[in-house]
């Protein structure tokens, strides 16, 4: 979360809540991901991968 925070002194200040969480990777939810990227064979392909057009 962020928000602005006016101080008298000087500009506006930016404050982040840094909150904990978790990202359990494992093999069982990886696999199925991974299973659905693809490699590019050509070179207009490969540009359309990186975001060229």
């Amino acid at each position: 979360m962020n928000r602005l925070q006016h101080c008298r002194s000087g500009p506006p200040q930016g404050h982040y809540e840094v909150v904990p969480f978790a990202l359990n990777l494992t093999p069982s939810n990886i696999i199925p991901v991974a299973e659905t990227i693809t490699v590019a064979t050509d070179e207009k392909a490969a540009g359309q991968a990186q975001g060229e057009r």
